[in-house]
């Protein structure tokens, strides 16, 4: 107990040092809308433009390269890079954005074929988010540990708030920014409550699957995984306030970043 109350305290004090404002009483605080722009020079890389199969799954896929051109993947690619270098996350994850374009396939069909597939290679854990454009409709998919993580209700507010009037690359560069930065500093600041807060529950359970891809890994990493899982199971559990306070932190340490970025592009 006294190591999560010293870690919010330090949270409070880090999130309070950001510049932030416009917070109204919504149980959802959106991010700024701010342009995207990669800071990274881009390097020639071949973008992978065909379905996910049991041997690999890129982090950028266009199934049927509708929407992101070469250019645009690498620009993603190089943002996904500079955001997981920013610090030491409790959770090692890879960000994996699947775009397609079938009117007969909803994105949650379709995430489930790409889960099905999906191999899990090294220790870190995936969070997969699909995007179909024929629809509008898309579905996330993450692994047991980062779901702690997550807040469920805003990944759906801002991705409806982003593709309700259609799928363009500007759109998905923004919003896969956004919610890779936003669920990275989760992840770094050890906010391992946001995902447990009531507000997610409606929306996890019509966009969002949360499944244990320690099975589809190597036995040992499943030993490893296990064992985590244990000693994060002994853990004391918080008082009622602290979800609410790390929520709070957490979407002024959003905004924060925004800020920081933008000034520094």
């Amino acid at each position: 107990m006294r190591r999560i109350q010293k870690k919010t305290i330090a949270a409070i004090v880090a999130g309070m040092a950001f510049s932030f404002g416009g917070i109204g009483g919504s149980a959802i605080i959106t991010p700024p809308q701010l342009p995207f722009k990669s800071i990274i020079q881009p390097i020639n890389v071949v973008q992978a433009a065909t379905p996910a199969t049991r041997s690999s799954l890129s982090l950028i896929t266009d199934d049927t390269n509708s929407v992101l051109s070469k250019t645009d993947t690498q620009e993603m690619q190089d943002e996904e890079q500079k955001i997981h270098q920013s610090g030491e996350a409790s959770v090692n994850y890879d960000f994996y954005t699947y775009l397609y374009n079938d009117g007969a396939v909803k994105a949650k069909d379709k995430a489930k074929e790409i889960t099905d597939a999906y191999v899990q290679k090294g220790s870190s854990v995936p969070f997969i988010f699909v995007l179909n454009k024929a629809d509008n409709s898309f579905h996330f998919v993450e692994d047991t540990k980062l779901a702690p993580y997550t807040s469920s209700a805003y990944l759906v507010s801002l991705a409806k708030q982003t593709f309700q009037n259609g799928v363009s690359a500007d759109k998905v560069k923004e919003f896969t920014t956004r919610v890779d930065s936003t669920l990275f500093m989760s992840v770094t600041g050890d906010f391992g409550y946001t995902g447990q807060m009531a507000v997610n529950d409606a929306a996890s359970k019509a966009y969002v699957d949360i499944v244990d891809f320690s099975s589809k890994t190597a036995p040992a990493k499943q030993d490893k995984q296990k064992d985590d899982a244990e000693k994060e199971d002994k853990q004391e559990e918080p008082s009622p306030a602290v979800p609410a306070i790390l929520a709070f932190v957490l979407a002024a340490a959003t905004i924060g970043w925004f800020v920081k970025k933008k000034r520094q592009g």
